[in-house]
């Protein structure tokens, strides 16, 4: 299973329909255009997995004051790339053995690129604030 930025297929669908709406989306509305499907009962699943996945994780929530679960999300999709990058890249500094795979044998970075890195990741965050 491919995934972009930590999402797989359908979620990744799911938040662009999300990020593109300008207001909230209803269940009925998502099913259509993800192109789930009635009488599919192992896509449906798959679906309604996907959207308890995202809900869970707090990437999206609902909206149900009109008494009609209406999801949108909760993050843009420039910070959600953003936040998923950085935390790669932090998970990478405190397990290099499993950054992306990239660096596969047992000596990964040396501490000089490791340093290097945390200045980077620094020198963003500040700029972010």
């Amino acid at each position: 299973m491919i995934k972009k930025f930590g999402l797989n297929r359908t979620e990744w669908q799911v938040m662009e329909l999300l990020w593109k709406a300008k207001e909230p989306v209803s269940y009925e509305e998502l099913e259509v255009i993800v192109g789930v499907g009635f009488g599919r009962k192992r896509r449906i699943q798959k679906f309604i997995a996907c959207l308890e996945n995202l809900l869970r994780l707090k990437f999206i929530a609902t909206d149900e004051t009109l008494n009609i679960a209406r999801y949108y999300a909760i993050c843009t999709r420039e910070g959600w790339e953003d936040s998923w990058t950085k935390n790669q890249i932090r998970k990478y500094l405190y397990e290099r053995h499993s950054f992306f795979g990239i660096y596969r044998e047992e000596k990964g970075l040396s501490e000089e690129e490791v340093e290097e890195l945390k200045k980077l990741i620094e020198q963003y965050e500040r700029e972010e604030t």
